[in-house]
């Protein structure tokens, strides 16, 4: 959410894509997904677009999750991929799922990750009042059109939005520890 990444992209993260000096983010893979003989085959591959690839700068908040994260995998002996647990490589489908736990337990309507992504377009250019150009250079489409086909204005009303985000904000501030999650 503070970085307009895809759920793909997030899964692939390594720990040394980001360079905590700069606090700049590199996106060099993501995870993609295809049917072979009726079952999903999972890969690393190549981002979706050459804009993809675009860095990314973090904000101080995900500065702070990504110490967080890397620590925790420092702690239990993790190497290589940022969001790992005793069993691999987190996928996309875990992604999902801890997204929408986290949306139960903070009591706002359950959204995927995808769905994460698009409210965060909506909020930009509804609430702050950003530009297309910085709405697309954010999200990192090769042009607009993608941002407007994809992105709606929300119908919600501004109160709403507002009381939702702090109720999660509010969420995020009583986490101490990955293991909660």
């Amino acid at each position: 959410m503070f970085t307009g990444l895809r759920n793909g992209e997030l899964v692939a993260l390594q720990i040394s894509d980001v360079d905590t000096s700069t606090g700049i983010l590199s996106v060099k893979r993501a995870e993609q997904r295809y049917k072979e003989n009726g079952k999903t085959i999972y890969t690393i591959g190549e981002p979706k677009t050459e804009d993809s690839k675009n860095p990314i700068v973090l904000p101080p908040a995900a500065l702070y999750y990504y110490e967080m994260i890397r620590k925790y995998d420092e702690d239990h002996g993790y190497k290589g991929w940022l969001l790992q647990d005793e069993k691999g490589r987190t996928h996309t489908y875990d992604m999902d799922k801890a997204i929408r736990r986290l949306c139960e337990i903070a009591g706002i309507p359950v959204r995927s990750m995808h769905k994460c992504r698009k409210t965060t377009a909506s909020i930009l250019i509804d609430d702050l009042g950003w530009d297309k150009e910085a709405v697309k250079n954010y999200m990192r489409h090769a042009d607009y059109s993608t941002t407007e086909r994809a992105y709606h204005y929300s119908r919600r009303s501004q109160m709403e939005r507002y009381e939702q985000a702090d109720q999660f904000a509010k969420f995020w501030g009583r986490i101490t520890s990955l293991d909660k999650i």
